[in-house]
C-alpha cells in the first residue's frame, strides 16, 4: 500500500486516508471483484470526511474531481493501484473495461460537511 501511495504521489498525511479506503474496497460486502469485472469501466468512488477529510487536505470543492487538487487525485489513485498491483485487477485479466474512462484513473472527494440539512448526519 505505501509503494502504491508513493508512486500515486502522496504525502505522508494522505497515508491514513488511503489506508482506510483501501480497508473499505478489501470489506467482502463491497465486492472489488465485481467492479473490476465490468464492462462499464467502473471504479471506486472514495468519499472522505471530517477530520481525514482536513488532515489529508482532501477537497470538496469545486473541481474537486479534477487535477487541480492533489490529495483527491493522490487518495483515489493509490487506491487504484492497490486494486491493479496488489489485487490483481488487471486490463484483460480480471478488470474488462471495454472501452475505459479517465475515472478509472481516479475517484475521490471530500464531503460538504458545512451544506448539510437539519435531520441529515454526514455520510
Amino acid at each position: 500500500v505505501a509503494s502504491c501511495a508513493v508512486l500515486a504521489g502522496a504525502e505522508p498525511r494522505q497515508f491514513s486516508a488511503i489506508v482506510a479506503a483501501v480497508r473499505a474496497v478489501l470489506a467482502p460486502e463491497f465486492n472489488a471483484m465485481g467492479v473490476g469485472a465490468t464492462t462499464m469501466g467502473a471504479t471506486p468512488l472514495i468519499l472522505v470526511t471530517g477530520g481525514a477529510q482536513a488532515a489529508a487536505g482532501v477537497s470538496a470543492g469545486a473541481g474537486c474531481l479534477g487535477s487541480s487538487n492533489r490529495a483527491n487525485l493522490a487518495v483515489g489513485r493509490a487506491v487504484k493501484l492497490v486494486l491493479h498491483h496488489v489485487g490483481g485487477a488487471t486490463l484483460g485479466g480480471t478488470e474488462s473495461t471495454t472501452m475505459g474512462s479517465p475515472g478509472k484513473v481516479a475517484a475521490c472527494v471530500g464531503e460538504r460537511d458545512d451544506i448539510i440539512k437539519d435531520g441529515w448526519g454526514p455520510f
